[in-house]
């Protein structure tokens, strides 16, 4: 039900521990194809190298984390806890517990709108490159490189800037770069954290 949340365990992989599914295997590397509840994942605009966080800069817009390098500098800022809601919308919590979200106006995020709901829609012959869309508002997620922050903007004409990849924080793939620190490395041990996050609506 709409406006109710719920406490998420989520398992967090700290100086490159396994962060296996639930049947044991290996997680995929690379930009992940499909996502669903529970998965943890760094959004990333790829042409740029920049992941989003949700720190704010100047009040309303959100931070660009640099992961050309790789993922060895990202924080529970930067992860983000996904929800499918029952219409096959998304919602996305950070491990801090800022939502994903727009308020009523003003196209920057707004962690505390009730515009929670994103549409995922994939980029036509691009394996791993999405648009995500809010079903409210209308907007795009946007890696805004002019003013080098995150928001949002209303357009059908989609550049490089809208484009989105979801990555697990434990991959090493992006940027050509090793994962290390909090996320990577050797000899790590799984933890796990509270995140309250809202139910799915």
């Amino acid at each position: 039900p709409q406006g109710k949340n719920a406490t998420l365990v989520a398992h967090t992989v700290a100086e490159g521990g396994d962060q296996g599914g639930e049947d044991g295997g290996e997680e995929e590397s690379g930009p992940l194809t499909s996502l669903k509840t529970g998965d943890q994942v760094v959004i990333v605009a790829p042409a740029y190298n920049m992941a989003l966080s949700a720190t704010k800069v100047a009040t309303y817009y959100n931070v660009g984390v640099d992961v050309s390098a790789g993922f060895g500098s990202i924080t529970d800022a930067e992860i983000w806890v996904v929800t499918v809601n029952s219409d096959g919308s998304y919602t996305f919590t950070s491990l801090t517990g800022k939502v994903l979200a727009m308020a009523a106006d003003y196209s920057s995020l707004n962690e505390e709108g009730e515009n929670k709901s994103w549409a995922l829609e994939a980029k036509e012959g691009a394996e791993g490159i999405f648009y995500l869309k809010n079903t409210v508002r209308g907007n795009y997620l946007e890696w805004y490189a002019s003013k080098n922050n995150w928001s949002t903007y209303g357009t059908s004409n989609l550049s490089d800037l809208f484009e989105l990849s979801f990555y697990r924080p434990t991959d090493a793939t992006v940027g050509g770069g090793e994962t290390g620190g909090e996320t990577g490395g050797e000899g790590g041990e799984t933890g796990s954290k509270e995140v309250t996050i809202p139910e799915a609506l």
